[in-house]
């Protein structure tokens, strides 16, 4: 046991530079002695380092601010290994504590974050802010100037000059999040604009068309307001979300193909409170179900804005036949829902399922010979049974009084239904396919009063 103390306290002088491994007491210059004196002195606690010049405290190099860097990296690595050839020959001076060696090292620099021109750290573009014109600001409009505006556009809005304060004043919009919860957003137009002249004084990346079916033929008429705004926007690409696939005919006169996107709308927009209690104060509710398609030319730009503002949104091969599907069901549907007197119930015990089942599938054939594609696989499903079925299941799934909602806004819209259910027979007989069931839905709701 005394055996092993003594082995063990001669090591320990050995580490300490006292005695050389052969056993031999190493005598210390005074040059050292002084040294380790100073280090020993009051604010020099520890050993020196020696070849450092510097005394040690507590580990740390004093004074390591000025040494660090101006050594290569690899020179504590160096010096060891020195130190270890020096050791064998029993003359080397001891190793400088772990920490010296860290001392020494160039201070550890950051990791180099990486940066894409025009992206900040926070995957945020920094380029320019690109400008939006929306013609036409009712609930649509807002949903989508909202989520640009978010997406870091700068958002103008074109409106009739009756509606102009309004527009100034901004808009407060709710999003649905389940049946009672409405996150509420304010949208502040960069600009209002009432005159299709002051469109040419800006330079516009985009211009949605945000109105109706009937506005929009309207405006494109000779002297018509939305005319003017096209025959102004330069290379802006222009986005019409109307339905129909006469739409692109239209436009076709005022705006160059390979500045048209069309887009269609995935949403359930409208002005609120529907019922009362709804919400606080008066604003468009709007819930985003799915995505919102689009194709063209620019549709990855026109996407790209809308998801960067947390709006859901996709390209598409085909929107305009997808939405030319999704049209010629829901036409017929909202027809025969009107029947009914705009009653869920009324539509499950009257002839009007069936009735608007048989018309969408021939607006869906008709649709078929126009487009050249054939409908998604899932509308073949649709038929009076699944109808009836899906009066009782819609109410409990939307967050948001389904009843209520289609009344109001079907009769809102009613003339542009009115105009597509006629659009549908007259391409039926041209194309010479069957349309009798239209012809009996469209005559028994719209005949008799219209």
């Amino acid at each position: 046991m005394a055996r092993q103390r003594a082995r063990a306290e001669e090591h320990h002088r050995a580490r300490r530079g006292d005695v050389r491994r052969d056993g031999a007491r190493r005598a210390r210059p005074d040059a050292e002695l002084a040294e380790d004196a100073g280090a020993a002195a009051p604010g020099g606690h520890g050993r020196a380092v020696r070849g450092g010049g510097r005394a040690l405290q507590g580990g740390q190099a004093e004074g390591a601010g000025h040494l660090r860097g101006r050594l290569p990296e690899g020179a504590p690595r160096q010096a060891r290994r020195q130190h270890h050839a020096e050791r064998a020959g029993g003359g080397a001076d001891p190793l400088p504590p772990p920490r010296a060696g860290q001392a020494l090292r160039r201070p550890r620099q950051r990791r180099r974050q990486l940066v894409v021109k025009g992206i900040d750290q926070k995957g945020r573009s920094s380029a320019p802010a690109p400008r939006v014109l929306v013609v036409g600001a009712g609930a649509v409009g807002q949903v989508y100037a909202l989520h640009m505006q978010r997406g870091g556009a700068k958002v103008d809005v074109f409106v009739k000059p009756k509606y102009a304060a309004e527009a100034k004043g901004g808009y407060r919009l709710y999003r649905m999040c389940g049946k009672k919860k409405r996150e509420q957003h304010i949208f502040e137009p960069e600009a209002v604009l009432c005159d299709p002249a002051e469109v040419a004084a800006k330079s516009y990346e985009q211009i949605w068309i945000c109105v109706s079916t009937t506005a929009l033929e309207a405006g494109l008429a000779e002297g018509g307001t939305i005319a003017a705004v096209l025959a102004n926007a330069g290379e802006a690409t222009v986005v019409p979300l109307q339905p129909g696939l006469h739409v692109p005919e239209r436009l076709a006169e005022h705006v160059p193909p390979h500045q048209m996107v069309d887009g269609g709308i995935a949403m359930v927009a409208y002005q609120a409170p529907l019922v009362e209690g709804e919400v606080e104060e008066p604003g468009v509710a709007y819930f985003l179900p799915s995505p919102s398609p689009f194709s063209g030319p620019d549709a990855a730009g026109v996407v790209k804005l809308l998801t960067a503002g947390g709006c859901p949104a996709e390209g598409h091969a085909n929107t305009r036949a997808l939405m030319a599907y999704g049209s010629a069901t829901l036409m017929p549907t909202m027809t025969a829902l009107e029947g009914a007197g705009w009653k869920l119930a009324g539509m499950r015990k009257g002839p009007w399922a069936k009735r608007a089942a048989r018309a969408s599938a021939e607006a869906r054939e008709v649709t078929e010979a126009q487009v050249g594609e054939a409908p998604p696989w899932a509308l073949s499903l649709i038929t009076g049974p699944t109808m009836k079925l899906a009066t009782w299941v819609a109410p409990v799934a939307a967050p948001f009084e389904l009843e209520v909602y289609l009344r109001y806004h079907f009769t809102k819209v009613r003339e542009q239904t009115k105009r597509l259910m006629a659009q549908y027979i007259a391409d039926a007989e041209r194309l010479d396919l069957p349309h009798e069931a239209l012809s009996e839905l469209s005559d028994a709701v719209f005949g008799a009063s219209d």
